[in-house]
């Protein structure tokens, strides 16, 4: 119970059998664990071990001391006044039924109002430090590849299209010059006369598709046609 509540606390003893009292925290105390009496030290101050020492000579106990050394010493407060021989453990439970039998029902339900705020003041800020921590994810997501450019597709396609129109090239260079104002050389017409109609159709349909692509093959095709044009 905080200290606000204690200070409500009539200083008065509360015992109802001052030899039961006097027996029973002496025993308690005396088979306490350490680490209980640390806690107790801890939170009451070093005046509660002259508090125990009146209270084991007398019987006499307060509604505070008596509620001190049942959270603390982990007993019942209604067996430390000798209201019950059932010694149990501590609980809010019995520290309700406690105080209800002393006249504090009031107290009880303020300090009821008062455990619930702080366990809700309490439960936010967990939540609120769960909501801050990055969630971690076991599973590592990888970037999917990106498509592959369309113009650096054309481009492969086009350095493809240069080294097959290599050999094209050397071919229609042995039917016309590359300068129109110089003659066809004799080879040239021997190797055009050499070649059937069907597949000197099928060549300038080639190149004439290839002019609209390549400059130098579109030369060639001009060359072609202002030749079939004088003949």
């Amino acid at each position: 119970m905080d200290d606000v509540f204690f200070k409500k606390l009539k200083q008065v003893s509360i015992s109802e059998d001052n030899e039961k009292t006097k027996t029973r925290l002496k025993e308690i105390w005396e088979n306490a664990d350490k680490k209980n009496k640390k806690e107790l030290l801890k939170n009451a101050g070093p005046t509660i071990y002259n508090a125990i020492g009146k209270i084991t000579k007398s019987g006499r106990i307060t509604a505070k001391m008596t509620i001190l050394m049942s959270r603390y010493l982990d007993v019942n407060p209604l067996y430390l006044i000798g209201n019950t021989d059932d010694r149990e453990y501590y609980s809010e439970i019995l520290l309700k039924e406690f105080l209800t039998k002393l006249g504090y029902k009031n107290l009880w339900k303020e300090y009821e109002k008062y455990i619930t705020k702080f366990n809700m003041e309490d439960t936010a800020a967990d939540q609120a430090e769960q909501e801050e921590e990055p969630e971690e994810s076991a599973d590592i997501e990888i970037e999917p590849p990106k498509p592959e450019r369309q113009d650096t597709a054309v481009k492969e396609n086009r350095e493809d299209t240069k080294d097959e129109d290599t050999p094209f090239s050397e071919i229609m260079a042995k039917f016309v010059a590359v300068d129109t104002s110089e003659t066809i050389p004799p080879d040239n017409l021997r190797a055009a006369s050499s070649l059937s109609e069907d597949e000197t159709i099928m060549l300038m349909r080639a190149l004439m598709i290839r002019a609209k692509i390549k400059t130098d093959i579109s030369k060639v095709a001009d060359q072609i046609k202002n030749l079939l044009l004088l003949n």
